[in-house]
């Protein structure tokens, strides 16, 4: 994947009382689109946005190693350094922020944001808990480990103000606001209202890990019996058992993954999109950005019923038992008989979708919650 220019980038709206915010940090914004929307959302809430980014070209993976074991990631550490080098020299010269957020993963960025803007309030998005990602991804491995609660930890506590994506993640410990994930415009952008003739289409995107229960996804792809077609789009540590269990049946087609300035309209011409289906205690917590995207792109949207999604998505989405290979079938089995079930889905996932999660209204408790540290009326 192509990276993109270290360098500031600023983006502002102008307005009577200036409220300046900065986007800090080695975030992707291609991979984790979340801090896209949220510099959208503030934006268009009046707030100049400018952004000081040097993406970091590391898996979730790779960041862990290097919190828990740096003395055998050099190469990766050395990326690290020369990614908060270019960090520093976008610095000099650019004003005094009155807010810095530290973009997804950002548990060591936390650190240099407050040592360049000590004035400024530090807003860290803690979207996907570190601890809760090292063992829903597998990557616990011994004593070692321990390591990364404590790097954890002390992000919190150089934090001003934490941002949790669910009510489940909400930090008790420190301040914190929920800002739920959202989705850009060209999610919306990629709805549409024809569809080809034939089989319905089912669209699966991700990165094949436990939280996303794609083995139960592959177990009902071989339960249906209606006719339909699946597009499974990705790849990660689950891909060879999905592979294995689904075998060869040309309605599935494997697509290791697409460019996220493609995957829009991708996955808007597909009836059907699957959220997840894990059972991992993360997957209770999450309402991940596949779903409230699918949404958007006007699809039917089929997951799991956990208490965040039910909360959050059930008047727009069909919920099915986590874990539960027969029970996702059935629904998809459902679907593909009733075109005139999946319009009415579609168009009530779309509406949902426009008015809880465009960047606007993801961000208005953010905007409040600034506002009143800034002791500033918004």
């Amino acid at each position: 994947m192509p990276r993109r220019p270290r360098s500031a980038r600023t983006a502002s709206v102008v307005v009577d009382d200036r409220r300046d915010v900065l986007f800090f940090g080695t975030y992707d914004v291609d991979r984790h689109p979340r801090v896209g929307v949220m510099m959208a959302g503030l934006a268009e809430r009046g707030w100049s946005v400018s952004e000081l980014n040097a993406p970091l070209d590391l898996s979730t993976s790779g960041r862990v190693e290097i919190m828990k074991r740096p003395w055998k990631a050099v190469p990766a550490v050395w990326e690290m350094l020369t990614c908060w080098r270019d960090l520093v020299r976008g610095r000099h010269d650019m004003p005094d922020p009155d807010v810095v957020v530290v973009g997804y993963f950002g548990y060591l960025d936390v650190h240099l944001a407050k040592l360049l803007f000590p004035d400024a309030l530090v807003v860290l998005d803690d979207t996907a808990p570190l601890v809760d990602t090292v063992v829903d991804r597998s990557l616990d491995a011994g004593p070692a480990s321990s390591v990364v609660g404590l790097v954890e930890r002390a992000a919190i506590g150089r934090s001003d103000l934490v941002v949790a994506d669910t009510l489940e993640h909400l930090r008790t410990d420190t301040a914190s606001v929920v800002v739920s994930v959202g989705a850009d415009d060209a999610w919306f952008d990629a709805a549409t209202d024809s569809r080809d003739d034939g089989p319905m289409r089912v669209v699966f995107y991700g990165l094949f890990t436990p939280l996303h229960g794609t083995r139960v996804i592959a177990q009902a792809i071989t339960r249906v019996t209606e006719d339909m077609s699946f597009t499974l789009v990705g790849h990660g540590q689950e891909l060879d058992a999905v592979l294995d269990l689904v075998g060869e049946r040309p309605e599935v087609e494997h697509v290791a993954w697409v460019d996220m300035s493609g995957l829009p309209d991708l996955v808007g011409r597909h009836d059907v999109c699957l959220g997840i289906f894990g059972t991992t205690p993360k997957a209770q917590r999450v309402v991940p950005n596949k779903v409230v995207q699918g949404m958007a792109a006007g699809c039917v949207m089929v997951t799991s019923d956990t208490p965040p999604q039910r909360r959050m998505v059930a008047d727009g989405a069909i919920l099915v038992e986590p874990g539960d290979p027969d029970a996702l079938a059935r629904a998809l089995d459902e679907l593909a008989r009733d075109p005139e079930a999946r319009a009415t889905h579609r168009a009530r996932a779309a509406t949902v979708a426009r008015d809880r999660f465009r960047p606007t209204p993801v961000t208005e408790e953010l905007d409040v919650t600034l506002h009143h540290l800034l002791g500033r009326a918004p």
